[in-house]
């Protein structure tokens, strides 16, 4: 087991030791998700909401470190799969600590900039990471034209790296703004830096003679 497997699970279990000590102080009925003006849109009975969290951490864990390397051998040379598991299940459980936040303080804006920043690190995680992406049908940015061309998807990678790079600074700069609004700048540049991978792998395959 690497270190980084150590570290997401040691989250889990901290994340869920931190829940059990919360969980007398959670109302019967917990908001989960907020709309643009922050009002609560979303809602989960208590027991599904301590749960769902740390449940869904440890199963993206468990299917990125053992369900993908067995589908996708590929994917598993580059070294990426440990440190995207880690990412993408610590992102989860910050958006769990963020309701937790809310459900005992009663607000959810005054953390709503550490969700951001989660979200800007997990953005500088994958741009770190796409150019070592090998191809593969789970991992990546995987559009027809990546998957049927070694040259394309090594050149959209690349370019997806830096997307995701800009996408993270953008991310952080949004925690400037109040509330649910840093997060909605960091959705929609993430959302951008995906849209715009996927976008240059169909430019580059139009511009890409074929043999």
């Amino acid at each position: 087991m690497k270190s980084v497997d150590v570290f997401a699970l040691g989250a889990m279990a901290g994340t869920v030791a931190i829940t059990g000590l919360l969980y007398g102080h959670l109302p019967d009925t917990v908001a989960t998700h907020w709309g643009a003006d922050g009002v609560a849109n979303g809602f989960m009975p208590r027991a599904a909401a301590a749960s769902f969290g740390p449940g869904f951490a440890l199963a993206l864990w468990l299917f990125m470190r053992l369900g993908v390397p067995r589908l996708a051998r590929a994917a598993t040379t580059s070294g990426v799969l440990p440190l995207i598991a880690a990412g993408t299940s610590t992102f989860v459980l910050a958006t769990h600590g963020v309701i937790l936040y809310a459900a005992v303080h009663g607000s959810v804006g005054p953390a709503m900039p550490f969700l951001a920043v989660a979200m800007g690190g997990l953005s500088l995680l994958l741009g770190l990471l796409m150019p070592r992406v090998r191809k593969n049908p789970f991992v990546g940015v995987r559009t027809y034209w990546t998957l049927t061309s070694d040259e394309n998807w090594a050149r959209t990678h690349r370019f997806a790296g830096y997307a995701f790079v800009g996408a993270a600074l953008i991310s952080f700069c949004g925690t400037a703004a109040s509330g649910v609004r840093s997060v909605l700048v960091a959705g929609v540049a993430m959302g951008l830096a995906g849209v715009a991978s996927a976008v240059f792998s169909y430019v580059i395959a139009r511009r890409t003679p074929q043999r």
